[in-house]
């Protein structure tokens, strides 16, 4: 038997990768002769971009408008699935309970776990739906959802963009001060492979994303899951329920240029004349 491949892979500690948190639990991928080494990023798709730069890990699973400006800022990968087909629900939340919404610029300070991270893009794009642009020192990296806290207690920072329903439980405690929602009109996750695991590895990536959509098929379609989702990310049933009802994931290899021009021109980027440089050769284009 020739021996297993191990595929370095990571994603945000919330509920979207609990399909993956189960199946290492039940050793599925055995069955493949594929060992996968599975990372938790805390710092969302800012540090997963790093480590995917740096050749520390094969596949990311990240926002798909962080992986379009790491893409262009030089990130040598490529889009390998659609992980969430549906928006990410991103809360808005201030500090203090007279934090006003976001309505115009007045020099507000936005807390971010790192530029190019999701916390950060988002509030460049809503900002520029909104009518305006914070300048670069209206942006503060804070690392991390705790560090994001801290800073908007201390009003060194007055708002901060996170995924609506990982924050609930430090909302319930008081932690933070939910103000609003934002969804951006794309989908919310996709596997991100870097150019050596391509080079070296792709058959095995292949058969664990084709694993995972027979995975993650099944779990949206057990109801139990939703109380394994309540309890291990602490929100109420009803919350794993509206989450259940607004999350969808991708069960085939296709991807839609409408939403790949969306992203771009949010942050306006160039859009490439065609899509074969981001994109690898599994992958769909579709109108």
């Amino acid at each position: 038997m020739k021996d297993k491949i191990t595929l370095r892979i990571g994603g945000v500690p919330e509920h979207f990768n609990l399909p993956w948190q189960l199946a290492l639990e039940q050793d599925v991928f055995s069955t493949l002769n594929i060992q996968v080494s599975w990372t938790y990023f805390a710092g969302g798709t800012g540090v997963m971009t790093e480590a995917l730069q740096e050749g520390d890990l094969d596949v990311a699973l990240m926002l798909t408008e962080g992986f379009v400006s790491a893409f262009h800022r030089g990130l040598k990968a490529k889009i390998v699935k659609v992980y969430t087909k549906t928006p990410l629900t991103w809360g808005i939340y201030g500090g203090y309970e007279d934090t006003p919404r976001i309505t115009s610029n007045h020099n507000r300070k936005y807390a971010i776990s790192r530029k190019g991270s999701g916390s950060h893009l988002m509030a460049k794009i809503h900002a520029k739906q909104l009518g305006f642009h914070p300048s670069d020192d209206q942006y503060v990296e804070v690392a991390n959802l705790n560090n994001a806290i801290q800073s908007l207690k201390n009003r060194e920072t007055d708002y901060f963009y996170w995924e609506k329903y990982t924050s609930i439980p430090s909302v319930k405690k008081g932690y933070l001060c939910f103000l609003d929602t934002f969804h951006a009109p794309w989908c919310g996750f996709v596997a991100v492979a870097n150019s050596n695991a391509i080079d070296q590895k792709s058959e095995s990536i292949q058969k664990v994303l084709q694993l995972m959509n027979d995975r993650c098929e099944a779990f949206m379609s057990e109801k139990e899951n939703i109380f394994r989702v309540s309890n291990r990310f602490e929100i109420s049933t009803a919350a794993a329920t509206e989450w259940f009802n607004t999350t969808a994931y991708q069960n085939n290899f296709e991807i839609k240029k409408s939403e790949l021009e969306a992203i771009h021109d949010a942050l306006n980027l160039e859009a490439p004349s065609n899509y074969s440089n981001m994109l690898g050769e599994n992958i769909i284009l579709v109108e």
